[in-house]
């Protein structure tokens, strides 16, 4: 199923999109608030596979991917403009690239995103609770928190998506 419209669609990640895809990361900066992790997502669009998400020819969202050996792909970063959290452009990219490793024979999805022990600020409305949540309601189940996979500050949470098994939230 595709929630894609003639004003919102989805493409490859291509070279030239890397400063679009920069300027939706500083539209979230409490998602994107260290250097090193704005530097790993800039180096990602340049180098790996992705998708955008295009409406009225602006670019408002994106996903990249990495495969590990012949059984997943592992979301390694996504992002929907500030303006246009909400509105179903994760999704449409979360399920595009389901359907794109289930042809692949790709058996699992994976992502890591920050653990539950790491409390949102305080007065943070769309924090990593509600990123959380947006992966339980596509299908992916907390896996493991592996400790200091990150640092000693940013405890890891990574959440698996069993492309044979589990149904599209």
């Amino acid at each position: 199923m595709s929630n894609e419209t003639p004003s919102m669609r989805l493409r490859s990640l291509q070279p030239g999109d890397a400063p679009a895809c920069d300027e939706i990361v500083r539209s979230l900066p409490y998602h994107f608030g260290n250097d090193a992790g704005r530097e790993q997502c800039a180096e990602a669009v340049r180098r790996q596979s992705g998708l955008v998400a295009v409406s009225d020819d602006a670019l408002v969202g994106f996903l990249t991917w990495q495969a590990w050996f012949d059984a997943s792909y592992e979301i390694t970063w996504l992002a929907v403009h500030a303006e246009r959290r909400r509105c179903g452009v994760g999704t449409l990219l979360v399920e595009r690239l389901a359907g794109l490793a289930a042809q692949e024979r790709m058996r699992f999805l994976l992502v890591t995103t920050l653990s539950a022990s790491v409390p949102d600020d305080p007065g943070i409305v769309d924090g990593y609770a509600q990123t959380r949540a947006f992966y339980e309601r596509r299908g992916f189940g907390s896996l493991w928190e592996p400790t200091g996979w990150w640092d000693e500050t940013n405890q890891c949470l990574l959440m698996v998506r069993d492309l044979a098994h589990a149904p599209a939230g």
